[in-house]
């Protein structure tokens, strides 16, 4: 009866006997164990025997183990009925034992499989007398998926099988623990064999223990046929000693010994491997065996030696280059160049042919003997008609001959032995010579190394070649563009004399718009500047057809100034002038005045016609250059802008000053009306007034009487509102003309105050009416505010008409808000900002500079038909200037606010 117990729980010597029908866990008995037990075996001197340890415990701490062990305990009869089952299989199965209890296996909600491998198991421990072991593949709600399952029988007092219990101890992490063990290895293995270095081990003798495919595939042997052959075999005999002596001297443990040698492959052919080898020692830390890693480094080696042989042959060449490259004379170029190619190829000559097309002939440049093997062709022609060798040079070919070929005798010379020529073409396409390399010694193969050396060199000739082409025609052109910069410079220096001097003239002909300043200094100026005898200006009078010399300046002749010609007289002068032409000509006759002279006529013109122009007059021998007349045109263009602009400045005046008699009279007109119109309208509201007492006396206006007739009140309250409002556009008015006839400052009573507290009393009456028009008003005033100095009149009035205008043109719902700020800014003089701003409407742009001016109302701008007369905001805007204060009004985003700046102004004491 121990096996029933798990391994945690078996205690040698004792054993279970179902003592009662097993419906708790407590059916379950355990008895001491049986006087014909020897217990000398069970105690091994490492626990208490296990008949003492068994006197301690009672039934239900026997109970306790097996309820509470980790593996899972159910008992069945011999019918395959479950009778006991612990607690841990109601944990795993989530089902109640009790539901378990009494029921075959094949009626509970165990798994198929696992019912099925437990009943054969059953049955062959009835058959076979011997406990079974199974494993389940069976996932629990611990989730735990493999178990280890003893299948056990159970005995009575006489020895016969009773009864049949399952133990099984969850055995996942064992499993998964083993099976990534064996993936693991499957893995390495894998890697090891999939590499495509070579890895093997061999011990202190050189012996094969293990090779992978790799080695394998290299040597071209099975696995089978290495193992246990020397490792040796795989070298050259010469690097056998050296192995042998690296293997004798036992490497160092945790050591890496790396060796490079040539290993014939399988087709005979000797390779390159890196082998990198390391001791593996036992447990003991005693050398067994050694493990080696090679690896390919045939294509580096190949590559290195080529390498080296590339870079040795770069260094020469580069010599070869820079020699080429230190000078822009041919002859040095040439000279060291053959040198330094006959030298790095171990040539027997080097020549330097240049082709010349228009004779058909090739001549020799330069050359260099490194014996006298041949003959020297410097200097030396050769025909260029009917010859192989120049036939395939024209064809952009090179030639390579390992022999002499036979050629005409001109030629013999230059192309004799093993010759090697390439083209030199400059610039891509014209063929300008050939580099010529010879060997004595026939037959001589060349190498395609040497051949791209002679190919690279010639085209660094072919480039030396070009530049110092180049460099001649960049001499001449240098020497060309010298020549024309000089020219250029000098044409420069003229043009730039002209420009100034036109600017000096255009400048103080524009400085006036007096009309005869004009012209007198553009006259002066010319006569100054081109050295004439004279200059005048005369102005045309198109109506009369009189053209007369208004200005004139000269140094030498009679002054000919007011003289006036009729333009109809002289039609070969006025009919150019007059379509904008120029023209200069010599005088035939000689005058008594002037003598014989030079003529130059330009005509004064802009976009509007001809006003006028201007003669110069010169000694006869004189002509004017196209450098002169162009000056003149310019300078009477200008005088035509000029006097344009003086005669529009001249009317502008003149209409200034007569909108300015106009606004005068209209200003006095509105003044005395106003005066006029205060007096009858003051009467008027004084009677108004004293008839409405009157009336109220006489019970007229008695309280039934207004309610049987309101037209009554409503007529005096027509009449007081409309007495009010002339009043008010009278005082408008007056105060208007007032302010634009005062200078402002002297006027002014200048008071001290804290906007914190005069603001509030100036918003209440505000207040009282947004409420009754249902609007909300807030005042925001910064705390920190400093007293401001000004006019407070002025601010009130200010303040209460864009009050005024907020609360009118609000609509209901909208709030109205009036903020003052400090204003700290470099670029303002204001000290503080008062800004007034509502919702609910909005001012075109396009409006917002108007709305300032006397009398201007935005049309169809007045949904609520409030009225006015366009005054109040022009007035608003003097008050402003008035206290030096600025003010304008920005709206957006359905909202309008005016932001007032205020500075801080000085009281006079």
């Amino acid at each position: 009866m121990l096996k029933l117990l798990p391994e945690s729980l078996a205690i040698k010597g004792f054993y279970i006997v179902r003592t009662c029908p097993l419906h708790l866990p407590a059916s379950i008995c355990w008895t001491l164990p049986a006087p014909h037990m020897s217990y000398s075996s069970a105690n091994d001197g490492s626990r208490p025997a296990a008949s003492s340890w068994a006197e301690t415990l009672d039934l239900s701490d026997f109970q306790a183990l097996v309820e509470n062990t980790p593996d899972l305990i159910v008992q069945l009869t011999l019918q395959g009925t479950i009778q006991y089952a612990n607690r841990r299989v109601e944990q795993e199965l989530g089902v109640s034992i009790t539901v378990l209890l009494g029921k075959p296996l094949n009626d509970t909600p165990l798994p198929a499989n696992v019912v099925s491998l437990w009943q054969t198991a059953t049955q062959q421990v009835v058959a076979t007398q011997q406990e079974q072991r199974v494993e389940l593949d069976w996932p629990t709600l611990s989730g735990a998926f493999f178990w280890d399952s003893r299948v056990v029988p159970e005995r009575d007092e006489k020895g016969q099988i009773c009864a049949v219990l399952l133990i099984s101890r969850d055995t996942t992490r064992l499993k998964l623990a083993e099976l990534a063990v064996r993936q693991e290895e499957a893995h390495y293995r894998a890697i090891i064999d999939d590499q495509i270095d070579l890895i093997c081990r061999f011990d202190s003798e050189g012996r094969l223990t293990f090779v992978n495919h790799a080695c394998c595939r290299f040597v071209g042997r099975d696995r089978t046929d290495l193992l246990h052959t020397s490792i040796l075999d795989w070298v050259a005999e010469d690097d056998r000693l050296n192995i042998l002596q690296r293997l004798q001297n036992q490497l160092p443990l945790l050591s890496y010994d790396i060796l490079e040698i040539q290993i014939p492959n399988q087709q005979g052919e000797g390779h390159w491997i890196q082998w990198t080898t390391k001791a593996i020692a036992n447990e003991h830390g005693v050398l067994v065996e050694y493990q080696s890693v090679g690896r390919d480094i045939h294509n580096r080696k190949r590559m290195e030696a080529a390498l080296h042989r590339q870079i040795e042959r770069e260094r020469t060449l580069n010599r070869v280059i820079q020699v080429i490259r230190q000078s822009l004379d041919l002859n040095t170029i040439f000279s060291a160049t053959t040198k330094e190619i006959a030298c790095l190829l171990q040539v027997d000559r080097a020549t330097i042919f240049q082709y010349l097309a228009d004779k058909e002939i090739w001549l020799g440049r330069a050359e260099y003997h490194q014996n006298n093997a041949f003959a020297s062709v410097l200097d030396v022609q050769i025909s260029g008609n009917n010859h192989s060798v120049i036939a395939t040079l024209k064809q952009d070919g090179v030639v390579c001959e390992t022999a002499p070929i036979p050629l005409p005798t001109d030629s013999s010379d230059a192309f004799s032995g093993a010759c090697l020529v390439v083209p030199l073409r400059v610039g891509g396409d014209d063929l300008w010579g050939c580099l010529c390399l010879n060997h004595a010694q026939t037959p001589h193969t060349w190498k395609d190394s040497e051949i791209e050396v002679v190919q690279i060199v010639a085209d660094q000739l072919a480039i030396a070649i070009q530049q110092s082409q180049l460099y001649a025609q960049v001499q001449y052109f240098n020497n060309r563009l010298e020549r024309q910069v000089r020219v250029r410079t000098v044409q420069l220096q003229l043009a730039n004399d002209f420009e100034a001097t036109l600017k000096r003239i255009t400048d103080r002909v524009r400085d006036s718009l007096d009309e005869n300043q004009i012209l007198q200094t553009a006259v002066k100026e010319l006569v100054e500047v081109m050295g004439v005898l004279c200059c005048n200006a005369a102005l045309f009078d198109l109506e009369k057809g009189i053209s007369i010399i208004r200005y004139e300046y000269t140094t030498h002749l009679t002054p000919s100034q007011g003289r006036a010609s009729r333009m109809a007289a002289f039609p070969e002068i006025y009919e150019p002038l007059m379509r904008g032409e120029y023209f200069q000509f010599c005088s035939m006759l000689e005058n008594p005045v002037r003598d014989r002279a030079a003529m130059l006529a330009c005509p004064i013109q802009d976009n509007q016609g001809v006003l006028g122009d201007l003669w110069l007059i010169s000694p006869s021998f004189h002509a004017f250059s196209d450098q002169d007349i162009r000056l003149v045109q310019q300078v009477a263009n200008q005088c035509a802008i000029a006097i344009r602009q003086a005669r529009l400045y001249q009317t502008a005046q003149s209409q200034v000053a007569e909108l300015e008699r106009l606004n005068s009279l209209k200003d006095d007109f509105l003044s005395t009306v106003s005066h006029e119109l205060r007096t009858p309208v003051a009467n008027i509201k004084m009677a108004a007034e004293m008839l409405e007492i009157v009336l109220d006396r006489s019970g007229i206006l008695s309280a039934n009487n207004r309610q049987q007739h309101p037209e009554i009140s409503r007529y005096f309250r027509v009449l007081r509102d409309e007495c009010r409002r002339e009043i008010t556009l009278i005082n408008d008015i007056l105060d208007l003309s007032r302010l634009d006839a005062s200078d402002s400052s002297h006027e002014l009573t200048l008071d001290t105050f804290q906007l914190q507290q005069w603001l509030p009393q100036l918003v209440t009456p505000y207040r009282e009416r947004a409420i009754r028009q249902q609007q909300q008003l807030e005042l925001d005033v910064e705390p920190d505010l400093p007293s401001l100095t000004t006019d407070f009149s002025h601010l009130d009035r200010i303040l209460s008409e864009l009050l005024n205008n907020a609360c009118k043109y609000t609509p209901q719902g909208a709030s109205i808000c009036l903020r003052a700020q400090r204003l700290a800014s470099e670029e303002s003089t204001a000290s503080c900002q008062i800004s007034v701003s509502n919702t609910g409407v909005e001012i075109n742009p396009l409006e917002c500079d108007r709305i300032f001016e006397k009398f201007y109302r935005i049309p169809q701008n007045d949904p609520w038909r409030h009225g006015g007369t366009g005054l109040g905001l022009a007035l608003v805007k003097k008050l402003v200037e008035q206290i030096q204060g600025t003010i304008h009004v920005q709206s957006k985003g359905n909202q309008t606010e005016f932001v007032l700046g205020l500075p801080n102004m000085v009281l006079e004491e």
